[in-house]
């Protein structure tokens, strides 16, 4: 179960990179630019939580990890509000992009929720 579910963000880190590619040469907002880097920041914080707290069984560690998602909900909805200011043909991708990181999450969950 545990390989399925690591199987699963690296699927989505890839087809996040994939996205990213798509930005070359594309000048994001500032705003923007940082609200994406807080919600990759935080989505990879929830998924090495969740791998040390299901080496370890800490339990207290994997709770944290649900704990992230006001953070995580919070970041995508004020990055789909600057998003909506963005050229037609970029919000798709914005959007696209944010989705892996938001899969990348919910898989952590479930990881961390193995510990108990």
């Amino acid at each position: 179960m545990a390989a399925s579910l690591i199987e699963g963000i690296g699927d989505a880190c890839v087809q996040f990179a994939s996205n990213t590619v798509e930005f070359n040469g594309i000048k994001l907002s500032d705003d923007l630019r940082k609200l994406l880097f807080d919600l990759q920041s935080a989505c990879s914080d929830a998924n090495e939580q969740a791998i040390k707290a299901f080496l370890n069984k800490d339990i207290s560690l994997a709770e944290n990890v649900r704990k992230l998602r006001g953070k995580i909900e919070s970041t995508y909805l004020s990055i789909e509000q600057l998003a909506k200011d963005s050229s037609v043909d970029l919000m798709p991708q914005i959007l696209s992009a944010v989705s892996f990181l938001r899969q990348i999450y919910e898989i952590s969950v479930d990881m961390a929720d193995l510990v108990v």
